[in-house]
């Protein structure tokens, strides 16, 4: 009967390592699982990033491409928002002008100009936009002389 205290305390023993030991393996099994589920995300985010960096190369190339098609024709192009101000104005435009791009971005050719002409032709922008035609033809005056726009 000495060893039965002793026989307890070894079958307890016993028990808490089979506890420890299952514990052990349910940490093991959630520990892969998780790690397995952060791989998937792992790699789906470098999938994202791969596809983001492809999409801004592309839109780089794009912005050099319109840079190189607005910049370079020697015909007057700009760019207005909906509200008729001047968003974009390409150097040959300018140069026509006599004018800077800090003079004319942000502006409409009303405020800017103040030509009447202006107002009719951001009238007649305005049916543009709407999908209507123009068929009038004025002349600006400009600083080398004067514009026919149409």
């Amino acid at each position: 009967m000495k060893h039965q205290p002793i026989m307890n305390y070894i079958t307890a023993c016993k028990k808490m390592q089979e506890a420890l030991r299952s514990a052990d393996d349910q940490l093991g099994l959630g520990v892969r699982e998780r790690t397995g589920e952060l791989r998937a995300v792992n790699a789906k985010l470098l999938q994202e990033i791969a596809k983001r960096k492809r999409a801004e190369e592309e839109l780089r190339r794009t912005e050099e491409r319109f840079r190189t098609v607005f910049e370079t024709p020697q015909d007057c192009i700009f760019v207005k928002d909906l509200n008729l101000e001047y968003t974009r104005v390409n150097p040959a435009t300018l140069g026509l002008l006599g004018l800077s791009s800090d003079i004319i971005i942000g502006k409409t050719g009303t405020k800017q100009f103040r030509w009447q002409v202006l107002k009719d032709l951001g009238n007649g922008e305005l049916c543009v936009m709407r999908g209507q035609g123009i068929g009038a033809e004025h002349s600006l005056p400009v600083h080398t002389g004067s514009l026919i726009v149409n």
